[in-house]
């Protein structure tokens, strides 16, 4: 497995363009229309560990011009505490 590194300004547009640089040097395993999920979570209050939809959007771009589809969906689960949708 190969570990890649792009670097950034630590701006949102940085990192945005660093992900498009970074996304040009992988090999895919998507051929021309197939369908790629792009699955969205918004998650619980505080929690930080999800892909914002800025970087899913440059994610959906590469795969576009690669010839895929894509489908967007959000992960739904049972929530005990409070949820930021509440």
């Amino acid at each position: 497995m190969d570990i890649r590194f792009s670097g950034s300004d630590g701006t949102q547009l940085g990192t945005i363009a660093a992900l498009g640089a970074l996304l040009q040097t992988l090999a895919h395993p998507f051929a021309a229309g197939d369908t790629v999920g792009i699955k969205l979570h918004w998650g619980e209050r505080g929690n930080h560990s999800f892909l914002e939809p800025v970087y899913a959007r440059e994610i959906v771009r590469w795969l576009t011009s690669l010839g895929a589809k894509t489908l967007y969906f959000r992960h739904h689960r049972a929530v005990l505490g409070r949820s930021a949708y509440r």
